[in-house]
């Protein structure tokens, strides 16, 4: 029979074919993995933040609730079925009102919402039109909670001071309402 002309590969020839096939499209890939993973890991580590405040809160039940006292100066938050709330210096009928309008994130489950408009974030990152519904859609649940909380009879006027007091440098976690 015929025999066929040996074929030699070495490492010269093999690094050459690899750097030839990788195409933009490959690095545009290769970007996009890259900078979705950071968005992961951020976004662990904020669940892991709110974990880590869970565990170190003195915590008491209220109604089908759990309330977290932290000992942390952030703003009051609510995260699924649980309240975090730092009361050290807020007299009880703040606290009440914080509560008040917490317990109305829960009720409507505002934190689902919140998750699934994080993963769009992480999964779009590249579209500003996803970073603007995510800050639509917790004003929208601010206002929700804030129309309840006034329709509920609290007054107004004290209502306002207690916002503007809770938003003024106080740090605020992304996952939550707050």
């Amino acid at each position: 029979g015929k025999l066929l002309s040996p074929v030699v590969i070495n490492a010269k020839n093999y690094q050459y074919q690899f750097i030839e096939t990788i195409s933009s499209e490959s690095i545009i890939t290769i970007g996009y993995l890259l900078i979705t993973g950071l968005f992961i890991v951020h976004f662990v580590y904020k669940l892991g933040i709110i974990t880590f405040l869970y565990i170190k809160s003195e915590k008491k039940s209220y109604s089908k609730y759990i309330i977290a006292n932290i000992n942390k100066d952030i703003s009051p938050f609510s995260f699924f079925k649980i309240i975090f709330l730092n009361n050290s210096g807020i007299n009880k009928d703040d606290a009440e009102n914080i509560i008040t309008h917490e317990l109305i994130h829960v009720k409507q489950k505002h934190s689902i919402d919140l998750l699934i408009i994080e993963l769009l974030c992480i999964m779009q990152w590249y579209n500003p039109f996803a970073w603007l519904y995510r800050k639509a859609i917790k004003e929208n649940h601010e206002f929700l909670a804030d129309r309840k909380v006034i329709n509920a009879g609290i007054a107004v006027g004290g209502y306002q001071n207690l916002l503007i007091a809770n938003a003024l440098g106080i740090p605020q976690l992304v996952l939550s309402n707050s």
